[in-house]
């Protein structure tokens, strides 16, 4: 199991961590995925573009 939330990161930072989550194989042979609360993202000026 493995449970995620977080609070106050920037978008991009959160997409680099489940990226690197991917490649580093945790997320291959996961019994379950909890998704916590993730509040007051930020972005960057340039807006990312993609929504947690």
């Amino acid at each position: 199991m493995l449970f995620l939330e977080d609070l106050g990161e920037y978008l991009y930072h959160i997409d680099r961590m489940l990226l690197q989550l991917e490649r580093a194989g945790v997320l291959k042979n996961l019994a379950g995925l909890i998704i916590g609360g993730f509040t007051d993202l930020k972005d960057n000026p340039r807006v990312f573009g993609e929504t947690v």
